[in-house]
């Protein structure tokens, strides 16, 4: 674990680091096709370490609670934490298990699809959270799916006993136990999850979204469903649902949008703002992230996020 400490953090963010690979070409292969490339590079990633980055940026004290292996790949992971000013103290090194990595392959419009080996993220215990003081006074505790089941459990647990709200992210989508999600305050979830756990027709547009996020609300007290550069929902049982259009940018890079939109979105209700508020500003937070060239990412504050909002009212 990273030698840092700083004050108590307000958004703690238990989850995945990946080396990520990123590859650029004419299109993305089919089944059995190879094809040639015309760039690569590579970054810091995984949903968790992406939104807690984001969370920082976002002007939230945040922590990240994890697992990389006694690698160059777990180097340069905990080295981006710290850079972010994201507490690292309480991700663990393993022996014997490489770090967690991710390749992803673009196409000329800025899509992706990826591949992601979990290394040691997937050895994340319950047990490594019993006397976590990250988990334990969090405001706001960041979930999602990139970890084993039994971990983001064992973490909304200790996080509820502390009076955290509880934001899960179901992604990548898969089944979510009824156990976890008795301890969620909002689920968030993409097109593609929200048609997974609604059991719906494909969601596209506001009105599917809307009708998702009904279904949701049966498991989930606040639901957000995004909508990448289309926008969000956001639905709660007492009241009736809100639609937050995108903003009108053109897209550099769509990868990360959705880190972005929950890392900002945590630092917010970290802050005391109201969630549908919060809601509006995530949404400009990730249109402000997708019109930014990747290696110019870190230039990012929350002024630029305002500044996108102020155009808007």
């Amino acid at each position: 674990m990273t030698d840092y400490a700083p004050g108590p953090a307000a958004v703690a963010v238990i989850g995945s680091l990946h080396y990520d690979i990123l590859v650029t070409g004419a299109d993305r292969p089919r089944r059995g096709e190879t094809l040639f490339g015309d760039t690569w590079e590579w970054k810091c990633g995984g949903k968790g370490g992406n939104q807690a980055i984001e969370a920082a940026r976002h002007g939230a004290a945040t922590a990240f609670v994890g697992a990389v292996g006694e690698d160059d790949f777990g180097e340069a992971l905990l080295r981006r934490l710290d850079e972010a000013q994201v507490n690292s103290s309480e991700v663990f090194r393993l022996a014997n298990i490489g770090s967690g990595m991710s390749v992803a392959l673009f196409d000329p419009e800025g899509d992706y699809g990826a591949v992601i080996v979990p290394g040691a993220n997937w050895n994340l215990t319950s047990a490594m959270l019993e006397s976590s003081r990250v988990v334990e006074n969090c405001r706001v505790l960041l979930l999602q799916n990139e970890i084993r089941p039994e971990t983001n459990l064992a973490a909304a647990t200790i996080a509820r006993k502390g009076g955290a709200t509880i934001v899960l992210n179901a992604a990548p989508a898969r089944t979510v136990a009824d156990e976890l999600m008795g301890l969620v305050d909002l689920l968030v979830v993409n097109e593609i999850e929200a048609e997974m756990l609604a059991g719906c027709p494909p969601v596209s547009g506001f009105e599917a979204a809307e009708a998702a996020a009904a279904t949701l609300l049966d498991r989930a007290p606040q639901v957000m469903v995004t909508l990448g550069g289309d926008g969000l929902v956001l639905a709660c049982r007492e009241i009736s649902p809100v639609r937050v259009a995108g903003h009108a940018v053109t897209a550099e890079s769509t990868h990360g949008a959705g880190d972005a939109v929950i890392g900002a979105l945590a630092a917010q209700l970290a802050d005391g703002v109201p969630l549908a508020d919060a809601a509006h500003y995530a949404n400009a937070a990730a249109a402000a992230l997708v019109a930014t060239p990747e290696h110019a990412r870190g230039t990012l504050t929350r002024q630029v996020t305002q500044s996108l909002l102020a155009m808007r009212t």
